[in-house]
């Protein structure tokens, strides 16, 4: 199984909509996404979608977005993905598109208790830097906050 990685194009919207729904669900059952749109996974991703898709461009635009591809499908998140050294290699690729920018620092933020996740960024240079703990965020999500996480490019 060969992967590539590529930059994100509007037809893969659906895709990337789907993956931001998940991803925002992190290790829990659910996530931001499902707070916000409360209906079906459909709604959610439909959505997403349209936030993909729209402009002026926001956090979630496909032009901010790399595509893994596993065998010529976008990978991702997909269960079927996994140890393929796909997380790894998206990391890298974007720590190096953010040199080639000539950005000196990338950071991000994930959910307190992904520890699959934690362990990626580590072993790409990334520590954590903050941690923002609240009773209600946990009490909605199942989760005791967020942690930024930032490393030197």
């Amino acid at each position: 199984m060969g992967f590539e990685i590529r930059a994100a194009r509007p037809e893969d919207a659906r895709f990337l909509a789907w993956a931001v729904v998940e991803s925002g669900r992190s290790h829990l059952p659910r996530g931001f996404w499902d707070l916000l749109v409360a209906e079906s996974d459909a709604a959610r991703i439909d959505f997403v979608t349209r936030l993909v898709l729209a402009e002026p461009a926001s956090w979630w635009h496909w032009t901010i977005f790399h595509i893994a591809e596993l065998d010529g499908a976008p990978a991702a998140t997909r269960p079927a993905a996994r140890g393929h050294g796909l997380a790894q290699a998206l990391v890298a690729h974007v720590q190096d598109e953010g040199r080639r920018r000539g950005l000196r620092q990338a950071e991000l933020t994930l959910m307190i208790g992904n520890t699959a996740a934690q362990r990626v960024y580590e072993r790409a240079g990334f520590a954590i830097t903050a941690e923002k703990r609240d009773a209600a965020f946990e009490a909605a999500l199942g989760c005791p906050g967020l942690a930024k996480m930032s490393c030197q490019l």
